[in-house]
């Protein structure tokens, strides 16, 4: 799942979220361009604000059980993968289904408030709809961290420690309660990289961390 949320997947080679590197080991992947994203008119993208989460998360539901239905794959090997906004609905999906094997956060979002310690803070009530100080009840309704008591899924959550977009104190707070919780979780924190992952040796072991992950969970 891309980030953004205006990102938009497109029929590319992309170094940092490649969908053919996802593809490598034989996994049908699916990368669908849900509500908020660019490239479908303006309605589209601001379709979700104030609503962060919701249609996106439909929109991802109705992909795979699209996938489901045509045979292209296996209920019991689903896996979820996203970074920044993609990590964020990676989280959101945590708190609202168990239907996904296992799951991949990369600098994803786990509690908004914790969004207004981002480099990018600015239009953070224009896009939750709410702020810690008014709207509270609005900001919560899409805030994931309000869904930890139905964390099932394995997750891997990815982060590195010089990002200023999402704090990685998000991937802290998941890790540490998911471990509270005794779910099975993995941490790959990189202390020399920041919301991307730059540099070539970090990303070859990002992958094989992916991969690792998923070979654990859907062979």
């Amino acid at each position: 799942m891309h980030g953004g949320p205006h990102g938009t997947f497109g029929d590319n080679w992309h170094y940092r979220w490649n969908a053919h590197l996802f593809a490598a080991p034989g996994y049908v992947v699916i990368t669908p361009n849900f509500h908020g994203s660019t490239s479908f008119g303006q309605d589209f993208a601001i379709s979700i604000h104030g609503e962060h989460a919701f249609k996106p998360f439909e929109d991802i539901m109705k992909a795979t059980d699209y996938m489901l239905a045509r045979g292209f794959i296996d209920e019991n090997r689903l896996a979820a993968a996203g970074g920044s906004y993609g990590g964020y609905m990676v989280t959101w999906i945590a708190g609202h289904t168990d239907r996904f094997a296992a799951l991949v956060n990369h600098a994803g979002v786990y509690d908004h408030q914790l969004q207004f310690a981002s480099d990018h803070a600015g239009n953070r009530e224009y896009q939750y709809g709410g702020t810690p100080w008014k709207d509270f009840d609005v900001l919560h309704k899409n805030n994931p961290s309000q869904f930890a008591h139905n964390f099932k899924s394995p997750m891997m959550i990815m982060h590195g420690e010089l990002d200023y977009r999402v704090p990685v104190a998000h991937a802290f707070l998941i890790y540490g309660i998911y471990k509270g919780m005794g779910l099975d979780a993995r941490l790959v924190y990189f202390p020399d990289e920041n919301h991307w992952i730059l540099k070539p040796q970090n990303s070859i072991f990002w992958y094989k961390e992916l991969h690792d992950w998923f070979e654990r969970y859907l062979k």
